[in-house]
Parts: C-alpha cells; structure tokens; sequence
C-alpha cells in the first residue's frame, strides 16, 4: 500500500515539476530534505495529537519562503491527506524518476566509513568518465571491506577494497600449495 502510494504521489510531484520546468528545482530540494527529514519528524506532523492548523502552522514555519512555493504545497497536501509518513518514499520515487529522465545510473558505493559530499562527487566523476554515463551513487557503510571502496550499478562491480586484496592473495595462496 505504502509503495503505491509512494509511486502515485512521486510520479505526481515530478509531473508538476515537468509541467512548471522545475525538476532541478525540485530534485536540490528534494536531496537537501532527504539529508534532514528523519522517521520522528515524519510521525511528528502525522501526530494525531496535532490538529491539522498546528501541523500546517509548523510546516509554514519550516519550510514557507524556503523552498519552492509549489513544492510547499504539495507537502501541506501530504500533511492534510495524511500521507506525511510516505515522504521518504514518494521523494525517492521522484528521484528514480528525475534520473530516468535524465538518463542517469544509479548505483551503490561501499566504503568502511563516512566520506564526505565532496568526495562522493570526485568519485562519482570518475566513474561517470568510466561508464561515459552519468552517475549517481547511492553511499553504504560496510565495516567488512575495511577499507577502499566497492562500487555497484545494475551487474556491474568495481572492488577496489582491501577485503577483496586479501581474499585475491588468500586465493593465490592456496593455489600455491
């Protein structure tokens, strides 16, 4: 349920975005407020504790004048149709649907720890040069890799981790003996 209600109202925001020639608008808002919307703020506006004048109170205040107007809107009819929960996943949905637009991969990146924006772009370029795509990579901590990173789109992996090293010398080891 969740899902189609995710697909349905992301496919209708990116047409609202499509129609008014703001998908990049929308798509900077959308990976700034994914980077700071968390579960208890979600249950926080879908509070039945909250009448719907303080959650669209509180909405205006966080967000009116902030972002873009339409953009705004849509999230007071989230708010009122009780769909605020959905947001993660309806803003997700429009992002798989601005990058298949744009004709973007998307991928996951796998490294032992926290790596900055900065760096994630670098590496993103890189591989976009490689795939002579763009790219958008998806970041993953795995602890198992120890260190270097590991790199997935579509069937496609890139293993530059120190794990993959040591299993590639332990391989040729045994061979050896």
């Amino acid at each position: 349920m969740i899902k189609q209600v995710a697909k349905a109202y992301g496919f209708a925001l990116f047409e609202i975005a499509r129609e008014n020639n703001k998908t990049k608008v929308f798509y900077k808002t959308i990976v700034s407020l994914l980077k700071i919307i968390d579960s208890n703020y979600l249950e926080f506006i879908n509070s039945s504790f909250l009448s719907k004048e303080q959650k669209e109170k509180f909405l205006e205040k966080a967000f009116k004048n902030r972002i873009d107007e339409d953009f705004y809107y849509f999230l007071i009819i989230l708010m009122k149709s009780n769909k605020f929960l959905c947001l993660t996943e309806i803003l997700n949905h429009f992002l798989h649907e601005y990058y298949e637009a744009n004709d973007v991969y998307v991928g996951h990146m796998y490294v032992a720890y926290e790596i900055t924006e900065k760096r994630q772009k670098e590496i993103e370029k890189a591989v976009s040069e490689r795939f002579r795509k763009q790219i958008h990579l998806i970041p993953h901590i795995d602890l198992s890799i120890i260190g270097g990173i590991r790199v997935v789109i579509k069937d496609v992996v890139l293993d530059y981790t120190i794990s993959n090293k040591i299993n590639s010398i332990h391989t040729e080891l045994l061979r050896k003996d």
